[in-house]
């Protein structure tokens, strides 16, 4: 489970095929595909993708999110999957955070087990990377806004 802006590369992958724990988490990094299809962090080309100098304090890394996880289909459905019932909600809808709630429950009642390793995520800067949640400059991903006032990154996109 991740969102469209990741790079997700073949460790991952192979973790995904061969995980023996419920649930497995990402690291993050910001990094950006190339002409060539390859993987790169060249601060020169990130910053042409809009990073902000102030988002590079911990280097290209950045903190995990609740949505980018390995999970076992089983364990995924066992805990309840994701809310249905919130689709027509503005965005953000919560779902992420009920589903880390009931994810912790699950995983604190000792019915799921989580690995210790994790891979690595690479992530296209946009958005509230840039200072802007609907920034998208070279216009990979889709056009519809996510400026609402549930967002937290909302009134911060309005004030640059």
């Amino acid at each position: 489970m991740t969102d469209i802006d990741y790079i997700i590369m073949g460790d991952s992958i192979d973790a995904g095929r061969t995980l023996s724990y419920d649930k497995q988490g990402f690291r993050r990094q910001f990094g950006v595909l190339d002409e060539n299809g390859c993987l790169t962090q060249n601060l020169d080309v990130l910053r042409s993708y809009g990073l902000l100098e102030e988002r590079l304090i911990n280097g290209l890394r950045f903190s995990p999110h609740p949505n980018n996880f390995i999970m076992k289909k089983k364990t995924f459905f066992d805990i309840g999957g994701y809310r249905e019932n919130i689709v027509d909600r503005e965005y953000p809808s919560g779902g992420d955070r009920w589903f880390k709630r009931d994810w912790s429950k699950h995983f604190n009642d000792g019915k799921a087990t989580i690995s210790p390793e994790r891979t690595t995520l690479y992530m296209f800067p946009n958005g509230q990377w840039c200072g802007d949640v609907d920034f998208n400059p070279f216009g990979l991903f889709h056009p519809l806004s996510r400026k609402t006032k549930r967002n937290p990154w909302y009134e911060k996109s309005l004030s640059r």
